[in-house]
């Protein structure tokens, strides 16, 4: 047997040698760097989307899917990669699962931690091991007069528009435009039972409080959002 093909089995070897020492599942710790998945200490950052969905758990609307469209597969100038996601609210009206009560104000759906909706009451993540402290993203769109875009963490709540989970929209300094910017915001509170990895809402609120009932109607609007991230 000539040197050649005997180098060849000798690299072959070596190489069914080292994966076999190897982790089952080496992505692992990129999809979900939790306790759950893995005992050693995270990167720091957690991708929960950036080119596609990698937080393997579930989508759960908030509100009727009438008027709203969702797509994580955009190809229209994402940020990074190859796609970003892409949610449009025509202003119409939708029904809100908490209440039932058909209206205009807002739309919403959740990133949750749950492999199945129907877990999501029952399933948590514990991100306490990895620091989490805030999440960072990245959007661009347009979005009609007085319509807001809200990201929320686990314990926010879109009922005040103030707070760590501010809302971004076309009339403040914080505006959304055709160009990517960056934005970020504090978690809130414990992150030791987390249902709701990301909570991505747009709301129509004429004056800036949510407790006053609006008198007309919005034509919704547009957002594309990437590379978004748990961050130390």
């Amino acid at each position: 047997m000539n040197n050649g093909i005997i180098n060849k089995i000798i690299l072959v070897g070596v190489l069914l040698a080292i994966a076999s020492g190897c982790e089952h599942n080496p992505l692992g710790k990129l999809i979900d760097p939790t306790t759950s998945n893995t005992t050693n200490a995270s990167s720091g950052t957690w991708v929960i989307f950036g080119d596609e969905l990698r937080t393997n758990g579930a989508i759960q609307f908030l509100t009727t899917a009438e008027g709203q469209s969702l797509d994580f597969t955009c190809t229209d100038r994402p940020y990074a990669g190859m796609k970003c996601m892409k949610y449009s609210w025509d202003g119409s009206a939708v029904t809100p699962y908490d209440t039932g009560v058909k209206e205009t104000d807002w739309v919403g759906f959740m990133l949750i931690a749950a492999p199945t909706i129907a877990q999501h009451d029952t399933f948590t993540k514990d991100l306490t091991a990895a620091g989490y402290t805030k999440i960072s993203f990245y959007v661009r769109g347009d979005l009609s007069k007085n319509v807001y875009l809200r990201l929320e963490s686990n314990n926010g709540t879109y009922q005040t528009p103030s707070g760590n989970n501010a809302w971004i929209n076309n009339t403040t300094d914080r505006k959304i435009t055709s160009d990517w910017q960056h934005f970020e915001f504090t978690l809130s509170g414990s992150v030791t039972t987390v249902k709701d990895l990301v909570r991505i809402v747009l709301r129509y609120d004429e004056d800036g409080d949510p407790d006053i009932a609006n008198t007309g109607t919005s034509n919704g609007g547009t957002v594309f959002l990437d590379n978004i991230e748990y961050l130390r």
